[in-house]
């Protein structure tokens, strides 16, 4: 059995020969290149209304009234129990949308407060996961948790045994 060395210049041949074959079957199967990348679009999302708010402050519920008495329309808003008593400032405003509003009311409310040792930052807010005019909002008291009142024992039976 002979084995047969091929030469280095058929070697180079046949890979040169494979590499243009590879190419122009790959320029075949592509299509050409735009010349910008095609602009994504954003799927259509209803503009809000625009609408003026004179607010003479109070609690969400009056908020909420202020607003759709302003747009004409009903909001969908949730307002637990714990957070019916949270009084909201007077407040005033020119062309807004209910979403930069409740932005306003979040950035406006923030403030740190002391509890124990720890400073918290308290705020209260109007938050969605929906979006469009029928999104449904929630009211939110961010609020510090009061510090845990605890007693402790302590065994002096020891202590006490030598004193006199």
């Amino acid at each position: 059995m002979t084995i047969i060395k091929p030469s280095k210049k058929i070697v180079l041949s046949l890979l040169a020969c494979s590499c243009v074959v590879a190419q122009r079957g790959l320029a075949d199967d592509q299509s050409p290149v735009p010349a910008r990348p095609p602009q994504i679009q954003a799927p259509d999302q209803p503009s809000w209304q625009t609408f003026d708010l004179a607010f003479p402050g109070g609690r969400p519920r009056d908020l909420v009234s202020a607003i759709e008495k302003s747009t004409g329309k009903v909001l969908n808003v949730i307002i637990t129990k714990d957070d019916e008593s949270v009084e909201i400032p007077a407040m005033q405003f020119k062309s807004i949308t209910v979403p930069d509003l409740f932005r306003a009311l979040t950035m406006a409310s923030q403030k740190p407060e002391q509890v124990g040792g720890n400073v918290y930052n308290t705020y209260y807010t109007f938050e969605t996961q929906g979006q469009g005019e029928n999104a449904i909002f929630y009211f939110k008291s961010h609020k510090p948790t009061p510090p845990q009142k605890f007693c402790r024992f302590y065994q002096l039976a020891d202590a006490l045994e030598n004193y006199s």
